[in-house]
């Protein structure tokens, strides 16, 4: 999405997701927002290096529930997020993926031995929003030609199905300072930014903000090769 100057870091999983990887506990969650328990800044939570931290409540799985107030709230309070956000990071469940496509332009990250859970977000999310506003990203390649055959995969079963080819908006390189990172408790990105994965964010980041591409009318148009620039570097601190 792009909106103002923060992102935010979406914990739509629960237990187990980022809210418990960085320690956070938000004072309140969107399920209390929707509910008219909390306003929407009690569920911000400030994380590391500005990140904005918001925990759903298992409210997204828990929609049909709710009343339609209650979708109502949620869904301003989705767009007061949007408003304020240049890019809204989500961990979500596949029944999550409608609701939080409206939010803006959508980049659904898969991994190359999950392409038909990826193809079933995207269906989702194409039943919700345009099929222009989404995208790709391949997360965990072991190459960029195992990112691109990954994204040619998705592209051709969208193709058959959907009747559109998501474009690829990049890939994330597998690194192991990504796992140390997670031992550690810290971001990657920032402790290790020279190693390949944080240098394929910083790619895929700034496509985004320069605006992604159309989606290629033909599900077996070549997939960009934009971001899959060489990474290969020496990690440092």
């Amino acid at each position: 999405v792009s909106g103002g100057s923060a992102v935010v870091l979406l914990d739509a999983v629960g237990q187990g997701g980022p809210c418990d990887f960085l320690g956070i506990e938000p004072p309140a969650t969107l399920a209390d927002v929707a509910r008219g328990r909390a306003p929407l800044a009690r569920a911000i939570a400030e994380g590391p290096e500005g990140l904005w931290v918001v925990a759903s409540g298992a409210v997204f799985e828990r929609r049909d529930g709710l009343t339609p107030w209650q979708r109502q709230q949620l869904r301003r309070a989705l767009d007061e997020l949007a408003k304020r956000s240049a890019f809204v990071v989500a961990e979500s469940s596949v029944a999550a993926a409608p609701p939080l496509a409206t939010l803006g332009e959508v980049a659904v990250v898969g991994a190359p031995w999950a392409v038909v859970e990826t193809y079933s977000t995207l269906k989702l999310c194409a039943e919700a929003v345009e099929a222009t506003r989404l995208g790709v990203i391949v997360g965990r390649a072991s190459s960029r030609l195992q990112a691109t055959k990954t994204t040619t995969a998705i592209a051709a079963v969208a193709g058959r199905r959907l009747g559109f080819a998501p474009p690829s908006l990049g890939f994330v390189a597998e690194d192991p300072y990504v796992g140390t990172a997670a031992q550690e408790r810290t971001l990657f990105a920032v402790d290790y930014p020279r190693c390949q994965a944080a240098r394929c964010l910083k790619s895929i980041a700034a496509r985004l903000r320069a605006g992604a591409p159309p989606a290629p009318s033909r599900a077996r148009q070549r997939v960009s090769e934009h971001d899959s620039r060489d990474t290969s570097s020496a990690p440092q601190r």
